[in-house]
């Protein structure tokens, strides 16, 4: 250790001090820069949520719905909404859960009923991949095949998921280990 000391004095004599100063100036720079991204990415994220939840408003299910307990007492629930699902295949599975469980799995609607409740919650891509179907119950299970198969395949979610986790650079100093943080909390 005191070998490590010394070698250390000796290299500090032939750096000069301004550059220290300019390391450590950096280093403060470096770090302030992170802090801005991340309150940049909070500010994104809030105004693309905003957005969403706008969205989402017009996409509510306009059925009140009415739960009788055991008791035979009725309670009424909020409405339920479904996030317009626009081709993310990370998104796939919570919106196909949703979807599922409210309206594909609803006995009391028609097929074609269902088909309009799904084309309407689905955008850009999604929308694209089965915008040629005509609204009928047979084309309804065929697009609803054509979206599990093009959205909902395990290899893309996983192969996303490993890309993701690829693209984290390796900590090198304090102000990559606080972006890191930032990422974490905003992906």
């Amino acid at each position: 250790m005191s070998e490590l000391r010394s070698l250390d004095e000796k290299i500090e004599k032939y750096i000069p001090e301004s550059e220290f100063e300019n390391e450590i100036t950096s280093q403060e720079y470096q770090e302030k820069i992170v802090t801005v991204q991340g309150k940049i990415q909070r500010l994104l994220n809030r105004k693309l949520n905003s957005e969403r939840r706008s969205e989402a408003d017009n996409n509510e299910i306009k059925e009140t719905v009415f739960v009788k307990s055991s008791e035979n007492r009725t309670m009424n629930l909020p409405r339920l909404q479904i996030e317009t699902y626009y081709g993310d295949s990370c998104k796939w599975l919570d919106f196909w859960n949703q979807f599922e469980t409210t309206i594909h799995g609803n006995d009391d609607l028609r097929k074609t009923e269902k088909f309009a409740y799904l084309k309407s919650l689905l955008g850009l891509n999604a929308l694209s991949s089965i915008s040629g179907f005509a609204i009928s119950d047979q084309n309804y299970f065929s697009s609803i095949e054509i979206l599990k198969e093009r959205f909902g395949r395990t290899d893309m979610m996983i192969s996303y998921h490993m890309n993701m986790l690829l693209a984290i650079e390796p900590i090198r100093n304090i102000s990559y280990l606080k972006g890191l943080s930032m990422n974490a909390k905003y992906k």
